[in-house]
Parts: C-alpha cells; sequence; structure tokens
C-alpha cells in the first residue's frame, strides 16, 4: 500500500485507536479489564494504548467499538485549503527545515503554486518575527487566509494535517458539550432556588392563614 492510499488507512487506523483509548479511559478500565471484555490478550491491549497503529486492521478496530458500543460512521470533510482565492501561508521553519518543508506544503497543493502563496521564516535569521507570532515548534505552518486562520504544527503531511483537525474538532466538541452542562447546571441550580422560595412562601402563606383562623 502506498501514497494516498497508505495515507487514508493509517489516519483512519490512528482515528479509530484514540476513540477506543478514549472509551477505555472513560470507562476506567484496565487492560487486563478491556482485554477480557474484548476477548483479546493483554499484551494487544498494550499496543493499543501504546498508540502501536501499526498492528492493528480498520476491521478490527471497528468491531472493538462496536462491542464498545460504539457506532462508526464516515466523516466528509473540505479540505482546509479548497478556496476560490489564493491561500495565503505562512511557515515557520528552523533552518535546515526550511527547502524539505516547503516541498511538502506544496504537495498538499499537488504542486500548483498558482493555488497559494507561501512566506517562509527561518526562526533562527528572524527571531522576533517567531516570538510575535508566538511560535513554540517548528515546522509551524498557518494559513492566514482566507479565514479561518488555522495553525497547524509537525510533518505537515496531510494524513497530520488531517489528524490535527480531527483533534480540534474533538476538542471544540467536548468544550461545547461542557458549556451545555454548565449552563444547564446553572439552569437546575436557579430553579432549585426557585422552589426553595416558592416553598418559603407557601409555608409563610400557610402560617398566616393558620393564626388569621
Amino acid at each position: 500500500m502506498r501514497g494516498d492510499q497508505f495515507t487514508a488507512n493509517f489516519l483512519a487506523r490512528a482515528e479509530l485507536t484514540q476513540a477506543i483509548q478514549d472509551e477505555i479511559r472513560n470507562l476506567q478500565w484496565t487492560q487486563a479489564q478491556t482485554a477480557e471484555y474484548l476477548g483479546v490478550t493483554q499484551p494487544r491491549i498494550s499496543h493499543l494504548m501504546q498508540g502501536r497503529v501499526d498492528q492493528f486492521t480498520v476491521d478490527m478496530l471497528m468491531l472493538w467499538l462496536e462491542k464498545l458500543g460504539k457506532d462508526v460512521s464516515v466523516q466528509i470533510r473540505t479540505n482546509v485549503f479548497a478556496s476560490k482565492d489564493k491561500v495565503k501561508l505562512v511557515l515557520y521553519v528552523l533552518g535546515k527545515q526550511k527547502k524539505q518543508t516547503a516541498d511538502v506544503v506544496q504537495k498538499l497543493f499537488g504542486g500548483d503554486e498558482s493555488k497559494f502563496e507561501l512566506r517562509v521564516i527561518d526562526v533562527l535569521e528572524e527571531p522576533e518575527a517567531a516570538r510575535k507570532a508566538r511560535i513554540v515548534a517548528t515546522p509551524c505552518l498557518i494559513k492566514e487566509w482566507p479565514e479561518p486562520r488555522a495553525v497547524f504544527v509537525g510533518d505537515l503531511s496531510a494524513a497530520s494535517i488531517r489528524w490535527q483537525l480531527a483533534t480540534a474538532e474533538q476538542r471544540a466538541r467536548d468544550y461545547r458539550d461542557s458549556e451545555q452542562d454548565l449552563r444547564q447546571a446553572a439552569q437546575d441550580a436557579r430553579q432549585l432556588s426557585q422552589d426553595e422560595r416558592d416553598l418559603r412562601q407557601n409555608r409563610r402563606r400557610s402560617r398566616q392563614e393558620q393564626h388569621a383562623d
């Protein structure tokens, strides 16, 4: 398996592996408990928790997720670099990374330089620019235009970028869920407070009626 086919398969296995790891942590199971539930050996679960993606097939990972009560679906995303306008990028690199990393960025656009505008900044040569942009690791690719702005760090392969996007989307979903939980808790607290006020008011009214009698 080579090229895009390998990239897509590897990414799928990585995302499925992450989902299983998250569920195991959520259940607070030990590796031994997980192995017994899934009907595999403990070393297999150890490899899973270590992220040894190469040890598993997509079919196997999907089967495990189903056993854990999860439905698996395919999500289609718009390419983050797909745009009618020329995409403006800033690439922060460290010394010798410059040529190699710039070539990787070109591959993201199929080598068509008319689709993007790339500015490369060597953090050793322009440390002030890197400081202002708060660059803490290289290589770092920033999509400045069109919005929304996006930041990618690492090997910048298509698989890495899709993985970072998936992780960012999950964090956003978790944040929205957390905010919803907080709003619901605040609403419950307000309702409880109102119920307590109503109860006190009813008690006062009852006492007043008893005195009137």
